[in-house]
Protein backbone atom coordinates (compact mmCIF):
# COMPACT_ATOMS: atom_id res chain seq x y z
CA UNK A 1 0.00 0.00 0.00
CA UNK A 2 3.25 2.50 0.27
CA UNK A 3 2.47 3.22 3.61
CA UNK A 4 6.09 3.32 4.62
CA UNK A 5 5.61 5.18 7.69
CA UNK A 6 3.06 2.95 9.14
CA UNK A 7 5.35 -0.10 8.59
CA UNK A 8 8.22 1.09 9.86
CA UNK A 9 6.17 1.99 13.21
CA UNK A 10 4.46 -1.13 13.06
CA UNK A 11 7.86 -2.84 12.91
CA UNK A 12 9.13 -0.83 15.98
CA UNK A 13 6.51 -1.90 18.17
CA UNK A 14 7.15 -5.83 16.68
CA UNK A 15 11.10 -5.09 17.54
CA UNK A 16 10.17 -4.15 21.41
CA UNK A 17 8.08 -7.77 21.58
CA UNK A 18 10.30 -9.52 19.70
CA UNK A 19 14.03 -8.05 19.46
CA UNK A 20 15.95 -10.52 17.48
CA UNK A 21 13.19 -11.79 14.69
CA UNK A 22 15.38 -11.24 12.09
CA UNK A 23 12.52 -10.74 9.44
CA UNK A 24 11.21 -7.98 11.12
CA UNK A 25 15.02 -6.29 10.40
CA UNK A 26 15.00 -8.09 6.75
CA UNK A 27 11.48 -6.57 6.55
CA UNK A 28 12.70 -2.72 7.69
CA UNK A 29 15.34 -2.89 5.40
CA UNK A 30 12.67 -3.53 2.34
CA UNK A 31 10.87 -0.20 3.97
CA UNK A 32 14.48 2.02 3.48
CA UNK A 33 15.03 0.67 0.15
CA UNK A 34 11.37 2.37 -0.50
CA UNK A 35 12.25 5.26 1.12
CA UNK A 36 16.05 5.22 -1.00
CA UNK A 37 17.94 5.64 1.98
CA UNK A 38 20.70 3.15 1.35
CA UNK A 39 22.57 3.79 4.90
CA UNK A 40 19.46 2.41 7.04
CA UNK A 41 18.45 -0.13 4.71
CA UNK A 42 22.31 -1.46 4.50
CA UNK A 43 22.32 -1.42 8.94
CA UNK A 44 18.78 -2.76 8.87
CA UNK A 45 19.52 -6.04 6.32
CA UNK A 46 23.04 -6.45 8.35
CA UNK A 47 20.88 -6.58 11.40
CA UNK A 48 18.83 -9.39 9.61
CA UNK A 49 21.91 -11.06 8.41
CA UNK A 50 23.68 -11.23 11.97
CA UNK A 51 20.86 -12.90 13.74
CA UNK A 52 20.26 -15.41 10.56
CA UNK A 53 23.16 -15.60 8.26
CA UNK A 54 20.64 -17.91 6.15
CA UNK A 55 17.94 -15.04 4.99
CA UNK A 56 19.42 -15.17 1.19
CA UNK A 57 16.85 -12.22 0.62
CA UNK A 58 18.51 -9.55 2.61
CA UNK A 59 21.68 -10.90 1.29
CA UNK A 60 20.52 -10.12 -2.43
CA UNK A 61 19.83 -6.88 -1.35
CA UNK A 62 22.85 -5.99 0.47
CA UNK A 63 24.81 -7.01 -2.38
CA UNK A 64 22.84 -4.83 -4.91
CA UNK A 65 23.33 -1.85 -1.96
CA UNK A 66 26.95 -2.23 -1.69
CA UNK A 67 27.11 -2.63 -5.71
CA UNK A 68 25.34 1.02 -5.95
CA UNK A 69 27.60 2.36 -3.20
CA UNK A 70 30.84 1.39 -4.78
CA UNK A 71 31.60 -1.02 -1.71
CA UNK A 72 33.65 -3.88 -3.61
CA UNK A 73 34.55 -5.46 -1.01
CA UNK A 74 31.56 -5.71 0.65
CA UNK A 75 29.99 -6.58 -2.61
CA UNK A 76 31.97 -9.24 -2.87
CA UNK A 77 31.47 -11.04 0.37
CA UNK A 78 27.78 -10.54 -0.09
CA UNK A 79 27.57 -12.41 -3.22
CA UNK A 80 29.99 -14.87 -1.55
CA UNK A 81 27.27 -15.65 1.32
CA UNK A 82 24.29 -15.72 -1.72
CA UNK A 83 26.64 -18.63 -3.70
CA UNK A 84 26.98 -20.45 -0.68
CA UNK A 85 23.30 -20.51 0.82
CA UNK A 86 22.00 -21.36 -3.10
CA UNK A 87 24.18 -24.18 -2.72
CA UNK A 88 22.97 -26.01 -0.01
CA UNK A 89 19.85 -28.35 -0.21
CA UNK A 90 16.94 -26.32 0.31
CA UNK A 91 15.89 -28.59 3.53
CA UNK A 92 19.17 -27.59 5.02
CA UNK A 93 18.97 -24.07 4.03
CA UNK A 94 15.37 -23.96 5.69
CA UNK A 95 16.74 -25.78 8.62
CA UNK A 96 19.47 -23.45 9.38
CA UNK A 97 17.18 -20.36 9.28
CA UNK A 98 14.86 -21.98 11.70
CA UNK A 99 17.60 -22.44 13.89
CA UNK A 100 18.82 -18.95 13.10
CA UNK A 101 16.01 -17.50 15.12
CA UNK A 102 15.79 -20.07 17.90
CA UNK A 103 13.64 -22.60 16.42
CA UNK A 104 15.35 -25.65 17.02
CA UNK A 105 12.39 -28.16 17.09
CA UNK A 106 11.31 -28.04 13.58
CA UNK A 107 15.09 -27.54 12.72
CA UNK A 108 15.77 -30.49 14.29
CA UNK A 109 12.93 -32.69 12.32
CA UNK A 110 13.91 -30.97 9.17
CA UNK A 111 17.58 -32.10 9.05
CA UNK A 112 17.09 -35.22 10.55
CA UNK A 113 15.00 -36.23 7.84
CA UNK A 114 16.92 -34.81 5.33
CA UNK A 115 20.34 -36.41 6.94
CA UNK A 116 18.15 -39.97 7.26
CA UNK A 117 17.90 -39.48 3.05
CA UNK A 118 21.18 -38.48 2.75
CA UNK A 119 23.72 -40.17 4.82
CA UNK A 120 26.72 -37.84 5.86
CA UNK A 121 26.29 -34.45 4.43
CA UNK A 122 28.52 -31.99 6.14
CA UNK A 123 26.67 -29.07 6.49
CA UNK A 124 23.56 -31.13 7.25
CA UNK A 125 25.60 -32.61 10.59
CA UNK A 126 27.62 -29.29 11.42
CA UNK A 127 24.13 -27.94 11.84
CA UNK A 128 22.36 -31.01 13.73
CA UNK A 129 26.17 -30.48 15.92
CA UNK A 130 25.30 -26.96 16.47
CA UNK A 131 21.47 -27.80 17.72
CA UNK A 132 23.19 -30.20 19.85
CA UNK A 133 25.19 -27.17 21.76
CA UNK A 134 22.53 -25.17 21.85
CA UNK A 135 20.24 -27.57 23.62
CA UNK A 136 22.94 -27.72 26.26
CA UNK A 137 24.10 -31.80 24.46
CA UNK A 138 27.79 -31.04 24.06
CA UNK A 139 28.17 -34.54 23.79
CA UNK A 140 26.03 -35.43 20.93
CA UNK A 141 27.44 -32.38 19.20
CA UNK A 142 31.10 -33.28 20.05
CA UNK A 143 30.38 -36.89 17.61
CA UNK A 144 28.91 -35.20 15.44
CA UNK A 145 31.45 -31.91 14.41
CA UNK A 146 34.10 -34.87 14.76
CA UNK A 147 32.41 -36.46 11.97
CA UNK A 148 32.34 -33.53 10.31
CA UNK A 149 36.43 -32.61 10.69
CA UNK A 150 36.91 -36.48 9.19
CA UNK A 151 34.98 -35.09 6.03
CA UNK A 152 35.65 -31.37 5.87
CA UNK A 153 39.14 -31.44 7.94
CA UNK A 154 39.45 -27.79 6.38
CA UNK A 155 36.02 -26.09 7.69
CA UNK A 156 36.98 -23.35 9.99
CA UNK A 157 33.23 -22.96 11.28
CA UNK A 158 32.90 -26.34 11.89
CA UNK A 159 36.24 -27.08 13.71
CA UNK A 160 35.24 -23.57 16.10
CA UNK A 161 31.86 -25.04 17.07
CA UNK A 162 33.65 -28.76 17.70
CA UNK A 163 35.82 -26.63 20.01
CA UNK A 164 32.97 -25.34 21.48
CA UNK A 165 32.00 -28.55 22.29
CA UNK A 166 35.17 -29.71 23.70
CA UNK A 167 34.77 -26.39 26.29
CA UNK A 168 31.52 -26.79 27.17
CA UNK A 169 32.16 -30.72 28.34
CA UNK A 170 35.62 -29.37 29.96
CA UNK A 171 38.16 -30.75 27.44
CA UNK A 172 39.90 -27.66 27.28
CA UNK A 173 43.15 -28.71 26.43
CA UNK A 174 41.75 -30.62 23.31
CA UNK A 175 39.69 -27.00 22.77
CA UNK A 176 42.86 -24.93 23.02
CA UNK A 177 44.89 -27.32 20.48
CA UNK A 178 41.58 -26.92 18.15
CA UNK A 179 41.96 -23.39 18.22
CA UNK A 180 45.25 -23.27 18.22
CA UNK A 181 44.99 -24.59 14.52
CA UNK A 182 42.79 -21.84 14.09
CA UNK A 183 44.79 -18.93 15.15
CA UNK A 184 47.04 -20.34 12.94
CA UNK A 185 45.15 -19.27 10.13
CA UNK A 186 43.57 -16.35 11.34
CA UNK A 187 45.55 -14.54 14.11
CA UNK A 188 42.76 -11.51 14.53
CA UNK A 189 39.46 -13.53 15.06
CA UNK A 190 37.67 -12.37 17.96
CA UNK A 191 35.74 -15.39 18.35
CA UNK A 192 38.70 -17.77 18.53
CA UNK A 193 40.59 -15.74 20.62
CA UNK A 194 37.45 -15.52 23.23
CA UNK A 195 37.18 -19.25 23.23
CA UNK A 196 41.24 -19.42 23.73
CA UNK A 197 40.79 -17.42 26.72
CA UNK A 198 38.02 -19.34 28.11
CA UNK A 199 39.23 -22.77 27.63
CA UNK A 200 42.85 -20.85 29.40
CA UNK A 201 40.46 -20.30 32.66
CA UNK A 202 39.08 -23.24 32.02
CA UNK A 203 42.77 -25.03 32.70
CA UNK A 204 43.11 -23.06 35.65
CA UNK A 205 46.00 -20.85 32.80
CA UNK A 206 44.45 -17.51 34.87
CA UNK A 207 47.23 -15.40 34.59
CA UNK A 208 47.03 -15.85 30.26
CA UNK A 209 43.34 -15.72 30.39
CA UNK A 210 43.33 -12.37 32.11
CA UNK A 211 46.17 -11.07 30.08
CA UNK A 212 44.21 -12.31 26.57
CA UNK A 213 40.41 -11.10 27.97
CA UNK A 214 42.52 -7.25 28.80
CA UNK A 215 43.27 -8.02 24.75
CA UNK A 216 40.40 -8.60 23.64
CA UNK A 217 38.53 -5.28 25.46
CA UNK A 218 41.48 -3.24 24.67
CA UNK A 219 41.02 -4.08 20.56
CA UNK A 220 37.65 -3.17 21.11
CA UNK A 221 35.77 -6.31 21.19
CA UNK A 222 32.74 -5.16 23.50
CA UNK A 223 30.14 -6.99 25.42
CA UNK A 224 29.48 -7.80 29.09
CA UNK A 225 30.77 -11.75 29.05
CA UNK A 226 33.90 -10.43 28.11
CA UNK A 227 34.04 -8.05 31.62
CA UNK A 228 32.24 -10.64 33.53
CA UNK A 229 35.32 -13.48 31.97
CA UNK A 230 38.37 -11.37 33.25
CA UNK A 231 36.54 -10.26 36.47
CA UNK A 232 36.13 -14.47 37.21
CA UNK A 233 39.67 -14.77 36.64
CA UNK A 234 40.69 -11.86 38.58
CA UNK A 235 38.81 -12.86 41.47
CA UNK A 236 40.00 -16.40 41.47
CA UNK A 237 43.76 -14.99 41.28
CA UNK A 238 42.45 -12.79 44.62
CA UNK A 239 42.96 -9.09 42.74
CA UNK A 240 39.90 -8.14 44.53
CA UNK A 241 39.83 -4.54 43.52
CA UNK A 242 40.77 -5.10 39.98
CA UNK A 243 37.77 -7.53 39.70
CA UNK A 244 34.95 -5.32 41.08
CA UNK A 245 35.81 -3.12 38.58
CA UNK A 246 35.84 -5.64 35.25
CA UNK A 247 32.26 -7.02 36.97
CA UNK A 248 30.72 -3.23 37.44
CA UNK A 249 32.01 -2.79 34.02
CA UNK A 250 30.02 -5.81 32.59
CA UNK A 251 27.10 -4.50 34.68
CA UNK A 252 27.14 -1.22 33.09
CA UNK A 253 27.12 -2.83 29.54
CA UNK A 254 24.21 -5.08 30.82
CA UNK A 255 22.17 -3.03 33.25
CA UNK A 256 19.40 -6.49 33.53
Amino acid sequence: LNKIADALATLERLEQHHPIFSRLYQERGHCYVALKDAAHATAAYLRAVDINPALIVSWNMLEGLYRMTAQTDNERMAAAHVAALKNLPPEVLTATSLFSDGDLTPAENIIRAFLLRHGDHVEAMRLLGRIALRRAVPQDAEVLLARVLVLAPDYRAARFDYASAMVERQKYHQARVELEMLLAQDPENIQYRTLYATASAGLGVHEQAVTLYRELIGAGAEGPHLHLSLANALKTLGRREEAIVAYRAAAALRPD
